[in-house]
């Protein structure tokens, strides 16, 4: 689908609506982003939220109010009538408002559910709109790390990501087909556990850091050996 709010970035923070299980945007099977079923809204402050409606009979563009509070919502209503700013679909729940209005009224919405703009260059589909997991390697461990990969030459650096990879699926992905007696995908298991990008601290999670160490040790000697 064609994303409307689109025309907003650069100027309002853009965020996409994330797997609530896999803490990820939808993807094909080989990775890759299915930018077609990526729902969008512009994130606003208090939980507030503008989202897409579609067209109206008029083939104008419209867009919803989405407010998690019943008493800033109505606030925002009494501020629509008072700028004479029209509204339809207005709806309350026990704790929510929404509401929906043309595009062309965007400016006013936005002032009143207070926009988030910073970070309005970043993509909504970008690697950074995703959560990550408070976890926190040890300092002495990260030390232990940074002596282990110093080995690595400058341009040989893109070993260091190979050899994590494989880590990966070579000794911690069979572990834990063994330990749980089925299936087991890292990547999967990363993003539930809001890891995707944080490999070293994920590899700590799982109580393998050791045997990482260890590993990218080895291997790097080998690497080194070889040439």
């Amino acid at each position: 689908m064609a994303h409307y709010l689109m025309k907003y970035k650069g100027r309002y923070r853009i965020l996409p609506v994330l797997d609530e299980i896999y803490h990820d945007i939808p993807r094909d099977a080989q990775g890759n982003i299915q930018h077609e079923d990526v729902e969008l809204y512009i994130s606003c402050q208090n939980g507030n939220k503008i989202t897409e409606y579609g067209k109206n009979s008029s083939n104008r563009m419209m867009l919803t109010a989405y407010i998690p509070s019943i008493g800033r919502g109505r606030n925002v209503r009494k501020a629509l009538d008072a700028k004479n700013i029209p509204y339809t679909n207005y709806m309350e729940s026990d704790e929510e408002v929404w509401f929906s209005f043309e595009a062309k009224y965007m400016d006013t919405v936005a002032e009143l559910l207070k926009v988030k703009t910073m970070g309005a260059d970043i993509s909504p589909f970008s690697s950074k709109n995703l959560p990550k997991a408070d976890i926190e390697i040890p300092t002495e461990e990260i030390e232990r790390y940074k002596s282990v990969v110093a080995e690595v030459q400058k341009e040989d650096l893109l070993i260091i990501h190979r050899l994590t990879t494989s880590f990966l699926t070579d000794i911690l992905e069979k572990k834990y087909k063994r330990i749980e007696g089925k299936d087991f995908d890292c990547n999967v298991d990363m993003k539930k556990m809001m890891m995707a990008r944080m490999a070293k601290e994920y590899i700590w999670s799982k109580g393998m850091f050791e045997d990482y160490l260890n590993y990218m040790q080895n291997k790097i000697k080998e690497f080194y050996k070889e040439r």
